[in-house]
């Protein structure tokens, strides 16, 4: 099993770290995620295409993250931040 560590923020933000320190989960619980440590096309293509809705959890996967925003649509964008499809 992969070491990881979970941090709580007073907002109810969780944040997942590995164990090298780098996030691998960012969730809002409900609430919209500062942008700032997001890929630019992801913010960009959110901000586009979903222009009511903002971005309430991001976690890295394997083909690189899957993004999930306030009105309920999850997506899936590439390593480079390239819009894959929406998730089933």
């Amino acid at each position: 099993m992969d070491e990881y560590y979970e941090v709580r923020l007073t907002d109810g933000t969780q944040v997942d770290f590995d164990k090298n320190g780098m996030w691998t989960e960012v969730d809002g619980n409900g609430r919209s995620l500062p942008t700032s440590f997001i890929h630019a096309n992801i913010v960009t293509y959110v901000n586009s295409n979903y222009p009511s809705a903002s971005i309430e959890s991001i976690g890295k996967e394997i083909y690189g993250f899957n993004v999930d925003l306030t009105n309920n649509f999850d997506l899936r964008f590439s390593r480079e931040g390239i819009f894959l499809g929406m998730e089933n």
